[in-house]
């Protein structure tokens, strides 16, 4: 990790360098004077501090502490064997009341996909015949909820396949013009 950090370091440098060698190029190509101090003093120093140092906040320097382990500090109330009972027994009760509700959560998913189910696979004379209105009006929404949303996992899918299909035509366009022109390059 070490040797990362050095070599993020190390490119750092050179980049502020070569930064600082392209300043003093432009203005010694744009300047009418030969003398390059005159073209140093130009460059905004603290643009070049800036750089030096890199981003703010981030020392050259890192010095790596070594994490202390705290101390651990016991407590007449929570070291008691009674306290422990209590908090196992607390445990043990929420296991099984989250074991309960995740059976429930199976059972009310199982009677919705079954409700889904019933509402798709029904037909029109269904609808009419035998059941109050408010059933219809209730099946009738699921059913056009059910629809639009076999729409856009329909759409979804269309999707996946245009994009897939578009990105095996922009590598095939990328490859044919890397042919064209080395075809051309060989005319010439």
């Amino acid at each position: 990790m070490y040797a990362l950090l050095e070599e993020d370091d190390e490119t750092a440098i050179l980049k502020d360098a070569f930064a600082l060698i392209d300043a003093c190029d432009g203005f010694t190509s744009e300047g009418d004077s030969n003398n390059d101090s005159m073209a140093l003093g130009e460059v905004d120093k603290s643009k070049l501090l800036w750089r030096s140092r890199g981003k703010p906040g981030r020392s050259k320097n890192k010095v790596y502490k070594p994490v202390t382990k705290t101390m651990r500090i016991r407590r007449p109330e929570t070291s008691s064997t009674a306290f422990q009972r209590r908090k196992k027994a607390e445990l043990g009760a929420l296991r099984a009341e989250a074991a309960v509700l995740e059976i429930r959560l199976s059972g009310l998913k199982q009677k919705n996909q079954n409700l889904m189910d019933q509402g798709l696979n029904r037909s029109e004379t269904d609808t009419r015949s035998g059941h109050s209105d408010r059933q219809t009006v209730e099946l009738s929404w699921l059913e056009e909820a059910v629809k639009q949303y076999r729409c856009r996992l329909a759409a979804e899918q269309c999707n996946r396949t245009l994009r897939d299909i578009l990105a095996t035509q922009s590598r095939i366009s990328c490859e044919l013009r890397a042919v064209l022109y080395q075809r051309d390059a060989l005319k010439v």
